[in-house]
């Protein structure tokens, strides 16, 4: 059975824990007040403990270090492939920038010095 307000397993026949018990004292209710509980089937489950997580197996540690050294692999070969394109694709546009510029453009062959006027 299950204490009623936080879900503890207690001994049958028992309706609250010793420590909600405890908790309640804290907090008394006249005699002849009315009290509704909840259903059994409406219980808050169970408190987990929080001892650490059994360890895993070697096998098992390897098939999962293996599986994350693959999505990481693949995550950086994506990475460099984006890259890649993008250098390749930038460079093209600065050839094209370049190869549109005629040669001399950007001097004048007209001396404005000796010019008589």
């Amino acid at each position: 059975m299950n204490c009623m307000k936080c879900g503890r397993e207690i001994s049958l026949g028992q309706v609250f824990c010793k420590e909600c018990l405890a908790d309640m004292a804290n907090y008394p209710v006249k005699p002849g007040t009315p009290v509704q509980l909840p259903s059994q089937s409406a219980t808050v489950s169970p408190r987990r403990d929080r001892s650490p997580r059994k360890p895993r197996k070697p096998d098992e540690q390897i098939i999962i270090l293996k599986k994350w050294l693959i999505a990481l692999s693949v995550s950086l070969l994506t990475v460099i492939l984006a890259a890649c394109v993008t250098i390749t694709i930038l460079s093209h546009k600065l050839d094209e920038a370049n190869n549109n510029a005629l040669p001399g453009q950007n001097y004048s062959t007209v001396d404005d010095l000796n010019t008589t006027g």
